[in-house]
């Protein structure tokens, strides 16, 4: 990232640095705005750091929220006529309407406990879970890792045979285990990792009802909660899919309505998240 900025501000530009899916994983430095490294721009998502939904941070220097508000409502104004507006201070001038309190305070909360206990502690122990799920992975036959090193904790995978989004369907609803599916917002990165050219694959296929085939994978993606058992725990049930990858394309139908795919029976292992009675 700090090469990229270097060679940003080399043409006198600015570089803004999506950090949703890096915040969570390790410390980031922004460095001086008089270093040739510095990151002009930083956002990121207070939901992928632990907090609740809905809170979004974007860091950048104060003169470039000197202007026109992005959205205007309450909050934003000092004094409004037919004619003329005066803009309120910065914060207040950039937070139109009833602010998420609570996800603020929440945000705030959280990153005050990550900082507690350390980011390089958290990323310590993030790597060397990822080194071992990679090495499991390795492993089982049929199972195509993709990325290269040095990585985050976040590993993506597919299974010879076997749909991206019917793998994730199986592992949520009997065992209980969150991965995701698809191309994770970033469609041409993902084509060409798994070997797509720009033009193989037709649009009309993303246009049409049954978007069981689209291209994509499965990613796992490790926090500073996750423990060995639990890897082993998906490991083993990565195992039972591949010994059975037959069974569960007869068990599982696509549901073009929801998008995804659903199991023709309740799973006799389903673990039940949610019962309203």
């Amino acid at each position: 990232i700090h090469k990229i900025a270097v060679l940003a501000h080399q043409y006198k530009a600015k570089i803004l640095v999506d950090a949703a899916q890096l915040a969570p994983h390790l410390p980031i430095d922004m460095k001086p705005q008089n270093s040739p490294e510095h990151i002009d721009y930083l956002a990121f998502s207070g939901h992928k750091i632990y907090a609740p939904f809905g809170v979004g941070i974007l860091i950048g220097p104060r003169n470039s929220f000197s202007g026109e508000p992005e959205f205007v409502g309450g909050g934003t104004v000092k004094m409004v006529s037919l004619s003329d507006v005066i803009w309120a201070d910065l914060p207040d001038r950039e937070e139109a309407g009833s602010p998420n309190v609570v996800g603020v305070f929440a945000l705030a909360q959280t990153l005050k406990y990550l900082s507690e206990i350390g980011m390089d502690i958290l990323s310590q122990h993030e790597k060397t879970l990822t080194n071992y799920l990679i090495e499991r992975l390795s492993q089982l036959p049929g199972i195509t890792v993709y990325g290269t090193n040095p990585r985050v904790g976040v590993v993506s995978f597919n299974i010879k045979d076997l749909n991206h989004n019917l793998v994730g369907a199986i592992l949520c609803s009997e065992a209980g285990i969150g991965v995701r599916t698809g191309c994770f917002c970033a469609q041409s990165y993902v084509r060409q990792l798994l070997g797509y050219s720009a033009f193989s694959v037709s649009p009309e296929l993303y246009k049409g009802e049954n978007r069981s085939q689209l291209p994509g994978m499965v990613r796992i993606s490790l926090a500073g909660y996750n423990t060995y058992q639990e890897i082993d725990r998906l490991l083993a049930w990565l195992q039972k899919i591949i010994n059975n990858k037959n069974r569960f394309k007869r068990d599982y139908l696509w549901c073009p309505r929801e998008d995804r795919y659903i199991p023709l029976r309740e799973p006799p292992g389903k673990i039940k998240l949610f019962e309203f009675k």
